[in-house]
């Protein structure tokens, strides 16, 4: 949601405020705001989960000379957790049927690579719409109870994310069908 930065009032009485600048990671600082001698405080809204910043407060004296004021902060925005729904489809597979891992990620960044896995084996993969949504189809699963692992790779400005879901694949039911037996002596 931002980083909050406060400071310390200037003593000097020529100070008619203040520029506050950040720089990208290891790049140049440039202005954000200039607040008045009374605010020793700013909120960067503008600043990205998962980005490394640095912030310098200069104080601004007459003819809009701005001198150094403050010491280089550091700020490194975590990037946003993610919470992950999982729905299967069919609700009670049987034997045969593919199932529909349906997920959505909650946020997310769109294209973010999503895989279902049981154990070590990765069943089947896609990427978040820009809803945040995938449906991954797994095929061939035997009959009994599948522990998956459903894994949202993480974006730009996202968290990786898990989440579990139990499928049990029930046997088909197959009916009896009357035949005609004919013994020839």
């Amino acid at each position: 949601s931002g980083v909050a930065l406060s400071w310390s009032a200037a003593s000097d009485s020529d100070v008619t405020g203040y520029r506050v600048t950040r720089a990208v990671g290891d790049g140049s600082f440039t202005a954000l705001a200039d607040v008045d001698t009374g605010t020793t405080s700013y909120s960067d809204t503008t600043a990205v989960a998962g980005t490394t910043y640095r912030y310098q407060v200069l104080a601004v004296l007459p003819n809009d000379n701005a001198q150094p004021w403050s010491a280089v902060a550091d700020a490194n925005t975590p990037l946003r957790a993610v919470a992950l729904s999982v729905i299967t489809a069919p609700p009670t597979p049987v034997e045969g049927d593919d199932v529909t891992i349906n997920v959505v990620a909650t946020p997310a960044d769109s294209g973010t690579a999503v895989a279902v896995a049981e154990g070590a084996t990765t069943l089947g993969s896609g990427v978040v719409d820009a809803d945040g949504k995938v449906a991954i189809v797994v095929h061939a699963l035997a009959v009994g109870a599948h522990q998956l692992t459903v894994t949202y790779a993480g974006g730009a400005t996202t968290a990786q994310a898990t989440a579990s879901v139990t499928v049990t694949i029930a046997p088909a039911q197959h009916q009896a069908v009357a035949t005609k037996l004919t013994v020839d002596p």
